[in-house]
């Protein structure tokens, strides 16, 4: 017989023995009670001895077959199963691509839902803002149309569910030099606003043939959330500009100053860089403006000889939405921003980044014409005092 052998049939004699010793336990009296608990113990000391020994045994004689069989050339590596089980395998797979085409075809979410459930570890999957995860080349398409608009990538953007409350420094005491023996300074005096970020939606719509609708899925979210998304951006930059022109020149409890000052001609820009603060990164400030502006800027550049740049070398952003200053008499109108977007504007987006749609393919049905409605709630401001100037005749 084999030590393993032995120690198998030592084990089940100790159970056995263990078990009739608990079955006299209800009659037995003071001094066989303790002698059962005893013995119970001594068997149970020797019983962990034995499976520790037997459970050496067993990885000595694993390692001695899987020592042969590597010998023999076999492969003994475990094969793990292929399993779509991560959420990046799912929405790249085409059977989801097609089915959340569908879903943003007809707003029926049970067949992309169901691919979740089945292939996720039978978990309903979203994304962290809630929504269905989109296929990774709709996400890339998302980004582009993001990352390509680098006026909007200088604006702080967040996140947060609901209406987000940014706290701005109103007013505030100077710190002061203190006198050795002289007396404590006065406390600072510090008074702060309160910005209020209230989302609102941003909606785009387009109307599209029934041949686009039948297109393959990828191309067709490819070609909607390209040209959708890239016209909510656009938009999003127009409203953060409209909010700055709003903005009062002198701050309130609630909104943050935005001082103005005239068109100067050539040495415009110098005008609107002496109010902002010089808590501002000079890195970051940038000029939005109209392209007949920054054409007559380059203009009277070009007839001082270009001995002055108009630009004071900041970098040049256009955007139709202001109005352009060409030296006429008589103009009027806002011509231009000067600042610090990065800490002077935030955009807060409660639903992330990525544009939910609406279709409607019955009102122009006669004409064979879909129309496609992309909405994203968003809540934009001025968060900070002087970080931005307008230049506004």
């Amino acid at each position: 017989m084999t030590r393993k052998a032995e120690i198998i049939n030592e084990l089940k004699q100790i159970e056995a023995r263990s078990a009739e010793l608990e079955a006299g336990v209800e009659t037995a009296d003071q001094a066989e009670l303790e002698a059962r608990t005893k013995e119970a113990e001594e068997l149970a000391t020797r019983q962990k001895a034995l499976k520790d020994e037997l459970q050496k045994i067993e990885a000595e004689e694993k390692a001695a077959a899987d020592f042969a069989q590597k010998r023999s050339g076999v492969d003994i590596t475990p094969k793990k199963e292929k399993t779509m089980n991560k959420i990046d395998e799912i929405r790249n797979s085409k059977a989801y691509v097609d089915a959340y085409a569908k879903f943003i075809k007809t707003g029926e979410v049970e067949e992309v839902r169901s691919i979740l459930t089945t292939n996720a570890d039978n978990q309903y999957v979203t994304s962290a803002d809630g929504q269905l995860p989109v296929p990774e080349f709709v996400q890339t398409t998302i980004n582009t149309a993001w990352n390509s608009n680098e006026l909007f990538n200088m604006i702080k953007q967040t996140a947060v569910k609901g209406n987000l409350k940014i706290g701005f420094e109103l007013s505030a005491t100077d710190a002061v030099i203190h006198e050795e023996g002289s007396d404590a300074p006065d406390p600072e005096t510090l008074k702060l606003g309160i910005v209020t970020l209230v989302p609102k939606t941003i909606k785009k719509w387009i109307y599209v043939s029934d041949e686009v609708i039948d297109m393959d899925s990828e191309d067709f979210l490819k070609y909607i959330y390209a040209e959708l998304t890239q016209k909510i951006v656009k938009k999003a930059i127009d409203i953060a500009i409209a909010k700055i022109i709003a903005s009062p020149t002198t701050a309130t409890a609630t909104a943050a100053s935005v001082p103005v000052v005239a068109p100067d001609g050539i040495s415009t820009v110098d005008a609107a860089e002496a109010e902002l603060t010089d808590e501002i990164n000079e890195d970051n400030v940038v000029l939005i403006m109209h392209k007949q502006t920054r054409a007559y800027l380059k203009k009277l550049a070009k007839l001082a000889g270009y001995a002055v740049d108009p630009f004071n070398n900041y970098k040049v952003f256009t955007n139709d939405t202001l109005d352009a200053m060409t030296g006429a008499s008589g103009e009027t109108g806002n011509f231009m921003i000067v600042g610090d977007l990065t800490s002077g504007v935030q955009m807060n987006m409660p639903n992330g980044k990525n544009p939910t749609f609406k279709f409607d393919d019955l009102t122009y049905a006669e004409k064979d014409m879909v129309k496609i409605i992309g909405r994203m709630p968003a809540g934009i401001g001025v968060v900070a005092c002087d970080r931005l100037c307008v230049v506004k005749a």
